[in-house]
């Protein structure tokens, strides 16, 4: 085995930084030399195998060929919808750029983040004081009531009754 070259880079002095070209990029670019095999992902069926030599990088590929799949997607009532998921990118492939393309997906999302702080509030140290004591537990039950009734006058629309 050949003997390890000190690299100055594997050590972490206070005050270095990395050099932004330094940095990997998350998927490289494909070399000349090689070969890439790209899945199916669109509805379409899948035609004669093609020989590209056009496509020289990633984005390339992306724009030659258009990847998209219509998804059903079920809401919470168990509603059926269809979708049409485009792929752009390699993000879109990730839970981020696939909740931006469905607003099924969108409005779910921001209901669990909304779900999710609310239970951060619930499990709150002065919320369960506050809950430790009847009156002033019904004292905050009073407060929510009152301000669900002024959210409902703002918007009866979304009052529901």
């Amino acid at each position: 085995m050949p003997p390890k070259f000190f690299d100055f880079r594997d050590i972490k002095w206070p005050g270095t930084w990395l050099i932004e070209n330094e940095l990997p990029t998350a998927v490289p670019q494909i070399p000349y030399n090689r070969t890439l095999f790209v899945q199916q992902f669109t509805d379409e069926p899948p035609s004669d195998v093609e020989f590209v030599d056009d496509c020289q990088t990633v984005q390339d590929v992306f724009d030659k060929f258009k990847p998209g799949k219509v998804v059903e997607m079920t809401d919470e009532e168990g509603v059926g919808e269809e979708q049409e998921l485009q792929f752009n990118s390699l993000m879109d492939f990730g839970r981020d750029g696939i909740i931006k393309q469905s607003e099924l997906l969108t409005r779910i999302s921001s209901k669990m983040e909304l779900y999710q702080s609310f239970m951060e509030k619930l499990t709150d140290e002065q919320l369960s004081m506050l809950l430790a004591d009847p009156e002033e537990k019904q004292a905050y039950i009073d407060v929510l009531k009152s301000l669900i009734e002024e959210l409902e006058a703002a918007d009866p629309e979304s009052a529901e009754g």
